[in-house]
């Protein structure tokens, strides 16, 4: 109550915009989750795997207990209530997909918290009963157990709510609520460690961290109210440069570094920004820069009836930019970020405005979760287009459905139906492709240098490990030079034993057109060159289109982009290196 209090407080003063667009928008979701009284029903993705409306019940669910628990209008407590009520009267949570378990059960938690003193005496027994069998009793079968202890966002998600519903539990059953909440923290331990050390990177990318880290903050937020201290969990080495890692994700045209399974568009919320983990950072180690992104953006908000409305834990940015009591919020004045680990990589830019340049390249393996073919990749922005950009992921349950077993897609052994993807092969992304083989699957790139002089900032990855034997040494560095272009080296030695054949790709929407001595890239009224210095080359540029690439018939290409780059040939104990640029053409 105190919290709602001082927040009230906080936005009634109205002198931190951010904040009172924050509530602005939670309130203008309620209102349209108020206005509608039909149930909300059972429904499935395509595949029949997961729960839809779990996500549907918790959005609307949460809006509306933070618009009641904030006005006091009768109107959002009743819809709020009939949600409860009817998460409560499905005859499952789906914990064969614990994540709809866990979404299903976040409105009930905290509907037991906030509306302790308006529920009946029935009321919380029936959500205690419904959190303890659709949620906790599940979560302890040893068919479930895998999804608690994976070392992704599933790992966060899944034990967040378990320790948010355990905690309500407590009262009526300490013993076995305490020990539920012992074991979660001891499952999110040894997997959060490794989503920040040593440098702040989260391995599945920006997309899948705006919805690991919101429910990890969330673990963090139930355990200090409830016990004074999360445990140390916040400790990990790290944690302090997340911040800062999630908002060089930001290229200058808004798209993110969608490497992987990371689409340029976060799915998991309304827009790029409001994520609680950049106010909690900001609160936590006083680094107000990380949250410039989000200043920006709310202080612009204007209602749009077009907007995606937004999600379930938006109360939480809520609460903790609440407690933001800093002054003017700039940008770091910083312009490269690199992180090491399981997922290495560097992301650098001349600025923060629109026309700026910004570039992003990884390394790592494809065996991490969410991984593609794509060590080497990289995304270029400048002059308010994003140039070089990988090409996300479409709707899981499309392949689900039709590859032979939905688990088919999860495989990340060599020669897993996985790799046969249009989308998740190394073809196809911004990276190279030797004598047309498949990447190594454990073949590990590390981050090897990295460069911040003005002229020159980016890094270099040694691919090697990629090419099965195919090559003695491959080095590509990737850097914005002098600040005006983008330039792309690929230092490679082929084996003794055999040349081989080599294909540079570039991924991109915009229009392509073939010349002599390179490619002309255009969007709007900017054209951009690529050329290439160090070999003969042939170069190339088609749309990108799985049908005419021998893959499945039902295998999907993203519309509107199109493949480009250069092929060449290479001896047998051979080296070379090519340097490309990519600079504006007038």
């Amino acid at each position: 109550a105190e919290d709602f209090e001082n927040l009230r407080a906080k936005i009634e003063e109205g002198d931190f915009l951010p904040l009172v667009n924050m509530h602005r928008k939670e309130i203008r979701a309620a209102d349209i989750y108020a206005a509608d009284t039909a149930r909300i029903g059972m429904f499935y993705d395509q595949a029949g795997k997961r729960l839809r409306s779990a996500n549907k019940a918790s959005t609307e669910g949460m809006a509306c207990l933070y618009a009641y628990m904030m006005t006091g209008e009768k109107k959002y407590l009743d819809r709020a209530l009939s949600i409860v009520d009817e998460l409560c009267s499905w005859p499952t949570w789906n914990p064969s997909h614990f994540l709809d378990a866990a979404k299903a059960s976040l409105p009930c938690t905290v509907a037991y918290d906030w509306l302790y003193d308006v529920l009946s005496d029935e009321q919380k027994e029936r959500i205690l009963d419904n959190l303890k069998e659709k949620l906790i009793i599940p979560s302890q079968q040893p068919e479930h157990q895998y999804m608690l202890n994976k070392f992704n966002n599933w790992n966060q998600t899944c034990n967040g709510a378990l320790i948010a519903a355990s905690i309500v539990l407590y009262d009526r059953e300490p013993e076995f609520s305490q020990e539920v909440i012992r074991k979660a923290i001891e499952r999110n331990i040894p997997a959060f460690k490794p989503m920040s050390a040593p440098d702040g990177v989260y391995p599945e990318g920006p997309m899948y961290m705006f919805a690991g880290m919101s429910w990890q903050v969330l673990i963090f937020s139930v355990l200090e109210s409830a016990y004074g201290t999360d445990f140390g969990l916040s400790d990990a080495a790290g944690f302090d440069k997340a911040g800062m890692y999630r908002l060089f994700s930001h290229g200058n045209t808004e798209d993110l570094f969608n490497f992987s399974d990371n689409n340029t568009k976060a799915r998991y919320h309304s827009t790029d920004h409001s994520f609680p983990l950049m106010w909690y950072l900001a609160d936590r180690f006083g680094d107000s820069s990380i949250l410039y992104k989000e200043s920006q953006y709310l202080s612009q908000w204007v209602a749009d009836p077009n907007e995606k409305l937004p999600g379930d834990l938006y109360p939480m940015c809520i609460l903790h930019a609440s407690r933001y009591d800093g002054g003017e919020i700039l940008p770091p004045s910083r312009k490269v970020f690199s992180g090491k680990g399981p997922q290495p990589l560097v992301m650098a830019r001349t600025g923060w405005e629109k026309d700026d340049l910004y570039l992003g390249a990884k390394g790592g393996n494809p065996t991490l979760d969410h991984a593609h073919m794509d060590v080497g990749s990289f995304v270029f922005d400048a002059y308010g287009y994003r140039w070089a950009s990988d090409m996300g992921h479409a709707d899981y349950a499309h392949y689900e459905k039709r590859l032979s077993s939905t688990r088919d897609l999860w495989d990340k052994r060599e020669h897993s139906p996985r790799w046969k993807l249009y989308m998740y092969n190394n073809r196809y992304h911004n990276t190279l492709t030797i004598n047309d083989q498949d990447h190594a699957v454990t073949g590990y790139a590390p981050l090897i240098e990295v460069y911040e002089q003005p002229d020159m900032m980016g890094g270099t990855f040694d691919l090697n490990n990629a090419f099965k034997g195919n090559t003695m040494r491959a080095l590509r560095t990737l850097v914005i030079r002098d600040g005006k272009y983008l330039e792309v080296t690929d230092d490679i030695l082929t084996s003794e034993e055999a040349g081989c054949d080599v294909r540079w790709n570039m991924a991109t929407p915009a229009a392509v057109a073939v010349v002599h001595d390179g490619l002309l890239l255009t969007q709007g009224d900017v054209t951009m060159k690529l050329t290439a210095e160090g070999a003969d080359v042939q170069w190339y540029a088609a749309p990108a289109d799985a049908s005419k690439d021998g893959y499945a018939e039902w295998d999907l290409a993203p519309e509107g982009f199109n493949m480009c780059g250069y092929t060449c040939r290479m001896e047998k104990n051979d080296r070379f290196v090519i340097t490309c640029k990519l600079e504006r053409h007038e």
